[in-house]
């Protein structure tokens, strides 16, 4: 019994430390996408990101901010107005938000959808 319990304590420990090295890595991914300084850096930066994202089986949301101030799922989203992208992500039961990306070419924000 006693090896049972250190056994599962271990597996447990283990598990959250992939989650906390997973976010980490989609936060270093975002890093990059908003540090991009070219149309083609945007985009490799994107597909890196979407890579990391798609192997961790998480799942997201992506918003636009617009001028004003205004948070808009990008479903809802109908004019080129945007101040910046943000993200809301969730990994095996773990939430957080990525923010600030201002694209620098606005069609780029589809590549998330793209398989």
């Amino acid at each position: 019994m006693k090896r049972l319990s250190i056994i599962l304590i271990f597996i447990l420990l283990c598990s959250c430390y992939n989650k906390r090295g997973d976010m980490t890595e989609i936060k270093e991914h975002w890093k990059q996408l908003v540090n991009s300084t070219t149309i083609n850096e945007e985009i490799e930066a994107i597909r890196k990101f979407s890579k990391i994202t798609k192997e961790n089986n998480s799942s997201f949301s992506l918003f636009i901010i617009d001028k004003s101030g205004k948070r808009i799922h990008y479903n809802d989203f109908t004019n080129q107005n945007i101040a910046h992208v943000s993200i809301d992500f969730n990994i095996d039961g773990t939430d957080f938000t990525v923010d600030h990306w201002k694209p620098l070419d606005t069609n780029n924000i589809s590549l998330f959808f793209l398989e």
